[in-house]
This record gives structure tokens, sequence and C-alpha cells, in this order.
């Protein structure tokens, strides 16, 4: 039997249909729409312009899993369409045409990352990461259960809005974003007592970080369970917060569709990593989606 999985998120709106075959998962077919959700909201509402952009997606990928044979689709939105206050109202004219649509909260957010975790990690405890367009979720798990998470608005593009004036940040600006998170993070008190020397790393701005790793110190290391030292991470944010010509052509090259946010998201990764005091980052591929594939459709 075939699904679709619709994820609203704050810089792309993604689609995975897969075929599952009792609790075996083929991917058919992933698709993903640019949406920068965020950059359309005024006083708290997402604006009409926004709004039309987001269905017309929808309209465009809900068309794509009737054509492909999917039984059911589920559509989930993350910190996108969280914090708008007319979301009740957005949501109802996405379930005009995805009927199975939510808003998930960022508690569920990061329980979801952590089962899609624990599907390629198999350690009893340890810490995760997703870092999106508008929110980052961190979490504790040990004995296989989230113990500790938390869900705080320093998403990549929330900072860019919030801080950047041009295309790229300034030094001052880089400094703001980082004083920024520094504040946020230190109030949830998540990484208090902290002695994990591991962060595990989901989502597109962990992948892109990799992206620009490899590229930079030009190794084979796999793509899943990708490791960057704590050291080479700060040694590539303090490279590209600074950007020479030949450093914003690699961007232009190998993160095209991210040109928009990934200093400032840089930034935000960097600067967490950095405060929890673990050694080392292991990018992982699995992360949300699959968390809410595994807890929503596989005990059905």
């Amino acid at each position: 039997m075939r699904y679709g999985i619709i994820d609203v998120g704050s810089n792309t709106i993604r689609l995975i249909i897969f075929e599952l075959k009792g609790t075996e998962i083929k991917i058919i077919l992933k698709e993903k729409e640019l949406s920068v959700i965020l950059s359309f909201i005024q006083n708290g509402n997402l604006m009409e312009e926004g709004l039309e952009r987001l269905l017309k997606v929808l309209n465009r990928f809900a068309k794509i899993c009737e054509l492909l044979g999917c039984a059911e689709v589920f559509c989930f939105a993350t910190a996108s369409l969280r914090k708008v206050d007319n979301s009740v109202y957005v949501v109802s004219e996405m379930k005009k045409i995805v009927e199975n649509t939510e808003i998930i909260t960022g508690e569920q957010e990061a329980y979801y990352d952590y089962i899609g975790l624990s599907q390629v990690v198999k350690d009893r405890s340890g810490m995760g990461l997703d870092l999106g367009g508008g929110s980052v979720q961190i979490f504790k798990f040990k004995d296989r259960q989230v113990i500790d998470s938390v869900s705080l608005p320093l998403g990549g593009l929330e900072m860019r809005n919030k801080f950047v004036s041009m295309v790229y940040p300034t030094l001052d600006e880089i400094k703001e974003i980082e004083d920024c998170v520094k504040a946020s993070v230190k109030s949830s008190k998540i990484f208090k007592g902290n002695n994990h020397r591991v962060m595990y790393l989901m989502g597109g701005t962990a992948r892109a970080a990799a992206k620009i790793h490899r590229y930079i110190y030009v190794t084979k290391k796999k793509s899943n369970k990708y490791y960057i030292p704590i050291k080479e991470l700060n040694q590539l944010t303090e490279r590209f917060s600074d950007p020479r010509k030949s450093d914003v052509d690699i961007l232009e090259r190998i993160l095209p569709d991210r040109m928009n946010n990934i200093i400032p998201s840089l930034v935000v990764l960097n600067t967490i990593c950095t405060i929890s005091g673990v050694d080392e980052v292991v990018v992982v591929k699995n992360g949300v989606r699959d968390g809410y594939i595994h807890d929503k459709i596989l005990p059905m």
C-alpha cells in the first residue's frame, strides 16, 4: 500500500511517497519546493500571498499522490505555521486539499525526531538536534525514551529575517545572532549537567553543513552518520562568517537553494553545539518525517 507524507517547513515543503509492505518501507518518490513561509508573515498572520503559494504547492503534491495511487496522504506543519495567529484558518484551507493535515507541537517534533533517529542509531542514551528554518528542537534520550526536550525559535530563516539586512550577515549581525542563541539556550537549561560527547544532527541545515564540510575537507566519509569534530565545525563557521568571493562561489555551487539562510543557520548550529560541550557532531539522514511515518502509519 502506498502513502504520501507532506512536510510543510519554514524554508521548504517536501513530499515523500512510499510503499509499505509489512514493516518494510520503500521510497517511491521525493519532491520539494521552496516555500519561505516565514517571509510571508505580517503582524503575526500568514499573508494571503503566502497562503496561496502554500496551497498551490499542496495541491500539486496531492495530485502527484493521487496519480501514483496513494491510499492515504498525511500533511504536517512545524514551526512554519505553529507561530502564526491565523493558523486555524490556514489549516482549514489546507484540509480542503489534504484532509489529514495538522500542526505538530515542538514537543511532538522532538519526539518524531527521536523516533527517526532511533531507526539508524542504537545508542541507549544521547542527544539530538534538528535545526529548521523556524525553530530548533533539542532533545535528550535515555533507555530509548525522550527524557527532556525543548523547541526554541532559533531557525536559520527566523534569524536571517530578524537580524540580517543584506544577502549575507555582517560580522556585527553574526554577533547578534550568537548572543540571541546563547541567551535562549542558556535560559532553557537543556544542557545542564550534560556529559555526552556526541550530538546527533538532523534536518536540512545539518545535511548542508555536512556537504560544505565534505567539500572543504575533501573527505570520502559516508554521508549517513557523517561525523564532524567540533573544532572543524568551529573553523567552518568562522570561515563562512566572513566569506571571500571563492567561498560564496562554493555555496552557490553546492547549496544553491539555501543561499538565503545557510550562513545564519551555520552560526546557530555551531553556537548551540559549542555550548553543549560535545566533542563531535554526527549528521544522520533520518529525522522528523521518518519518525512521523513510523509513529502514524506503521502501527496501522
